[in-house]
């Protein structure tokens, strides 16, 4: 019965060693981007994207990229907005979208944004209150209202009112105020038919009419403040994968992969099978501590275990 029951025991522990040895292996792999033959479907560790093809155009309003450089087998690279756990990942101009990240550029595409914010004609931008944008979007009745011919105002944009996705990453144009002659005039894009927006989704100056809303001249200040707070937002690009090492961020980035690692293998390979070592050893002197053999083995698992461990550190550092 003790024979059998010992037998047991050495079986559990040569299982937890095989675990042990697979969870330390996986600490060390790097999670690698896969395209799939149609380029329909991007993978990504667990993370699965899909090909999305936006109504309206969509513009970066994030303030970090994170670049893979060279991450697919033709070493194209692939932009993300997060490192580790991407919602929305771009190759050139191709869009890819986690289930949730299609979810949220659809509901901003059907203007239902999360934040909202201001551009200048300049490009600075600013975020505006959604009471702001109700004002502006939704004027009262009885607003003046004036009809342009569109040619009129390609060059009248003064500011452009972005909606942004619950994620921040991306905004896309729900309308814009023009300068006609001293006055201000918003034009809500969302509003307006297919026949208004050229065949990449962006509002078109080529030919036609529309009609604008004339804006109160009591509104016209609480723009100019928001304005007021707009700034330049530059894009910072942080490399990562295979020629991001050689950079400050990939160096930081492969430092803490390999601190990751290194205490995953001190807990799984060093300090688990120590107390295994130590009663192997101990054991088998003492009288009331039967079949000294046993002990003996199991102290020589726990010490291949960390000789196991150690030649993998040796390898992968």
């Amino acid at each position: 019965m003790k024979l059998k029951t010992t037998k047991r025991i050495f079986c559990m522990l040569s299982c937890l060693l095989v675990c042990a040895l697979l969870s330390c292996t996986a600490l060390a792999g790097e999670a690698e981007w896969s395209l799939s033959y149609d380029e329909e479907t991007l993978t990504y560790a667990t993370y699965t994207f899909t090909l999305y093809e936006p109504f309206f155009p969509v513009q970066l309003v994030g303030d970090v990229v994170y670049r893979n450089n060279y991450a697919l087998d033709d070493y194209r690279s692939v932009d993300a907005n997060a490192e580790h756990s991407p919602t929305y990942a771009a190759i050139y101009e191709q869009l890819y979208v986690t289930e949730a990240g299609g979810e949220a550029l659809d509901r901003l595409m059907e203007g239902e944004a999360s934040s909202y914010m201001l551009m200048t004609q300049y490009g600075a931008c600013a975020p505006i209150s959604r009471e702001l944008v109700t004002k502006l979007t939704q004027p009262e009745k009885g607003a003046e209202t004036r009809t342009f011919d569109v040619r009129d105002l390609e060059d009248k944009v003064y500011y452009t009112l972005l909606g942004v996705e619950s994620y921040g990453y991306y905004g896309c144009a729900y309308g814009a105020v023009y300068m006609y002659a001293g006055e201000f005039y918003y034009i809500h894009y969302m509003d307006l038919g297919n026949q208004y927006f050229d065949a990449y989704g962006n509002f078109s100056y080529r030919r036609g009419t529309v009609e604008a809303v004339k804006l109160n001249v009591d509104f016209i200040p609480a723009l100019v403040n928001v304005e007021r707070d707009a700034t330049y937002r530059p894009l910072e690009y942080i490399d990562v994968g295979d020629s991001g090492s050689s950079g400050a961020h990939g160096n930081s980035d492969l430092s803490s992969s390999r601190s990751a690692f290194t205490t995953g293998m001190v807990v799984f390979g060093f300090l688990i099978p120590t107390p295994l070592l130590i009663v192997g050893l101990t054991f088998p002197r003492s009288e009331k501590r039967g079949y000294p053999k046993y002990w003996y083995i199991l102290a020589g698992i726990a010490a291949l275990w960390m000789l196991l461990s150690a030649l993998l550190m040796a390898i992968v550092l």
